[in-house]
Formats: structure tokens, sequence, C-alpha cells
């Protein structure tokens, strides 16, 4: 689909000229998107799909936020009183209305899922374990990614066939194993 572009640095500019009608992105860029469709914007989560054996939902990685205190903290007292702080209910409802933060704390997740904010409940659907896979903490992660978007990129761009799909990913992770050596 033409009017759907995958991730890439002229998502935004592409969306703002009227080449694209939609695109494939993360709340990180949620902001932009609203600057340009302003109340056009909609979320959803991935699709189900039928490979053969039934429907089955598309899955995204997901990740979570860490709210830690550092052992030798000089002021251990006042970090732990910051780290309960920050992972209030209000505290998270507020950062999530200032600078879009989804919330990790399940009472702000239950309110926003009965609020008008459409892309905190697309995310917290997004991030149920119905539609995401938590995303491994390993060092591989970081070779993952670029490799992963190339591949991404070229079956949008029609240069993957089905018959050499499974080469590919092969490759990506002879390719993650070379790099993390």
């Amino acid at each position: 689909n033409q009017n759907i572009v995958a991730v890439n640095n002229e998502e935004i500019s592409a969306l703002r000229e009227g080449k694209i009608n939609a695109l494939f992105s993360g709340v990180w860029n949620s902001q932009n998107v609203k600057d340009v469709l302003g109340d056009n914007m909609g979320t959803a989560v991935y699709p189900s799909i039928d490979f053969g054996n039934g429907e089955v939902n598309l899955k995204a990685f997901t990740s979570v936020n860490l709210f830690v205190v550092n052992v030798s903290s000089k002021n251990p007292s006042q970090a732990m009183d910051l780290a309960n702080y920050i992972t209030t209910e209000e505290a998270q409802l507020a950062a999530c209305d200032a600078i879009g933060n989804i919330p990790s704390n399940k009472e702000a997740r239950d309110k926003l899922m009965n609020s008008d904010n459409q892309v905190a409940k697309t995310v917290i659907k997004a991030t149920s374990k119905e539609h995401s896979v938590l995303m491994p903490k390993i060092p591989e992660m970081k070779s993952f990614w670029p490799l992963m978007n190339s591949i991404l990129v070229d079956a949008y761009n029609g240069k993957i066939s089905e018959d050499n799909m499974k080469s590919k990913l092969d490759k990506l992770i002879e390719e993650i194993s070379i790099s993390e050596k």
C-alpha cells in the first residue's frame, strides 16, 4: 500500500506534504504526527492475520520503564523518595499529559483506558501480552534494529520475495551474532 510508509527519516515530511496517508511508528513520534494531522490523527494496534492456521495477532516488541535508585547514592533516602514519587499514579499521569510518556503504573494505565487519550489507549492495548512480546535486554539488540530495519524496508519496497525471506532472516541472525563477537 503506497499510502503507508515504512519507518524512515522522511516519514513526517512525507505525511506533511501529503505523499502518504499513514505510517508505522511509536509513541515517541505521536506529537509530530499530531502536529501534522491534528484532529484527523487516528491510532491502532497491529491487526490480526491468518498465516494458514487461523487468525493470530501480529505482535511487536515492547519494553518497560525502570525507576531505580543507585545504592551508592549520597542521598539514598531522597533518591528513594523521588523513585517512589515518580512511580505514583499522579506523577505518571502528569508526565503523560506533559510529555506523552505512557505510564507503567497500573492505576494510571487503567485511568487512561477510560480517557480520551487515544494514543495512550492504543499503546496500553498494544503492549498487552495479546499484542506484544517483551524485548530482550541483551547486547545483540543494538545490532538487531539497524539490520532488521533494512529487511523491513526491503520487504516493504518489494526487494525481498516470499521465497527468499527465510534466507534473509537467517542472514540477519548470522550478522547479529558476528557483530557481537
